[in-house]
C-alpha cells in the first residue's frame, strides 16, 4: 500500500517525538498496593501439647519510578458554547508515559497513587494510546488526592 510518508521521514518524525518526550519528561512514582506475603512459622511440638499454627504476614511495598510528561489542568475561564459537544475528562493532571510505566500501572495489583511535585494523584481514566508512527505514549488522567 502506498504511503504519503517515506520510511526515512517516519524515522525523523519518531525521533522528533522521542526528543520532545525526553526534553519535557519528569520522574513520577507509581505506588501499587503492597504485596502480601504470609509465611508459616515452624513450631516445636512438645509432648501433651497440640501444635499451634502461627503465621507471619508481611507487606512489601510495590513502587516504580518512571519518566512521564505532565500537564496540569488549566483553570482559566473560557467562553461557553452550548452548541458544541466536547469529550472532556475531569481531572487535575494528565500524564503521558512510555511502555514500561504503562505495563507497571496495568500489571498485577491495584494502582493506589501516582506521585509527583510533592502531591499524590489517583487514576481517573483508562489509558489512551497515542501512536506516533510506532512511537507509543500512554495517557492517563489523574485527580489530586485530598
Amino acid at each position: 500500500m502506498a504511503s504519503l510518508v517515506t520510511e526515512s521521514e517516519i524515522t525523523v518524525f519518531t525521533g522528533d517525538f522521542k526528543n520532545l518526550f525526553d526534553t519535557f519528561k519528569r520522574q513520577i512514582v507509581v505506588h501499587k498496593e503492597p504485596k502480601k506475603i504470609v509465611t508459616n512459622l515452624s513450631t516445636t511440638l512438645y509432648a501433651g501439647y497440640r501444635p499451634q499454627n502461627q503465621s507471619k504476614t508481611e507487606y512489601i511495598p510495590q513502587t516504580g519510578i518512571f519518566d512521564a510528561m505532565i500537564t496540569y489542568k488549566d483553570d482559566a475561564e473560557s467562553e461557553k458554547w452550548n452548541d458544541v459537544k466536547l469529550n472532556y475528562i475531569e481531572g487535575d493532571a494528565r500524564i503521558k508515559l512510555e511502555n514500561p510505566g504503562y505495563q507497571f500501572i496495568e500489571g498485577g495489583g491495584k494502582t493506589e497513587a501516582i506521585e509527583f511535585d510533592g502531591m499524590k494523584f489517583n487514576l481517573t481514566s483508562s489509558p489512551a494510546v497515542k501512536n506516533f508512527f510506532g512511537f507509543k505514549l500512554y495517557v492517563y488522567h489523574l485527580e489530586k488526592t485530598k
